[in-house]
């Protein structure tokens, strides 16, 4: 019996991932998933660990957008469209779980811990975190695109900030490093813009 039972039965765990990599020990449970899972894919890419690497990687891809993050966030796992999980240090441990949606350019607040986030949060609203529903929606038209690689995601090809729509027309496989910090560069250019401004010009570096 492990703290992680009822996350690990219903997530089936599709690709190991870097376990003798040790991140930090930033809330109860963490080192008991992250120690044996960092950098596991589960569910094809529906849902990944981050190994100590990826973590700070996807913290510096989307740090233009975020420009406070880093000081208060801890990145554990990222979804199957980019959005980034963590734990805001700053919070009290039941409440503490963040989700960083790169499409939408929001920060979510979870009220959870990280054990909660994994055993409850993960395994009964599968749609409202990771978009289950979706996904499969997604698999069913690319059906060849499984297993996602750990440096790939399915990314909006227009940002649902700048008017982009949720669908699958929208959407595209492409590099999670290149998805993360493109989008964070637009999302720093556009966050103070008025609804409906048309905007001429966009430079990503």
């Amino acid at each position: 019996m492990t703290m992680f039972d009822r996350f690990l039965s219903a997530y089936a765990l599709t690709e190991v991932g870097s376990p003798e990599e040790q991140p930090g020990d930033y809330q109860t449970g963490w080192q008991e998933l992250m120690g044996a899972h960092a950098g596991s894919t589960f569910e094809g890419g529906l849902y990944r660990l981050h190994t100590r690497t990826s973590r700070a990687r996807a913290m510096n891809e989307i740090s233009a957008g975020y420009p406070d993050l880093a000081q208060r966030i801890a990145l554990f796992g990222y979804d199957w469209l980019g959005s980034q999980f963590g734990i805001d240090t700053t919070a009290a441990e039941s409440e503490s779980v963040r989700m960083i949606e790169p499409g939408t350019g929001e920060i979510l607040r979870i009220p959870m811990s990280f054990v909660d986030f994994h055993n409850s949060e993960l395994v009964d609203q599968r749609d409202a975190v990771v978009a289950f529903t979706f996904f499969n929606e997604w698999i069913a038209a690319n059906p060849d695109a499984l297993p996602l690689a750990p440096d790939r995601c399915v990314g909006y090809r227009v940002p649902l900030f700048l008017g982009g729509r949720d669908e699958l027309a929208n959407l595209e496989e492409t590099d999670l490093w290149v998805y993360l910090s493109i989008s964070a560069q637009l999302l720093a250019q556009t966050r103070e813009l008025a609804p409906d401004t048309s905007i001429p010009r966009i430079r990503v570096d």
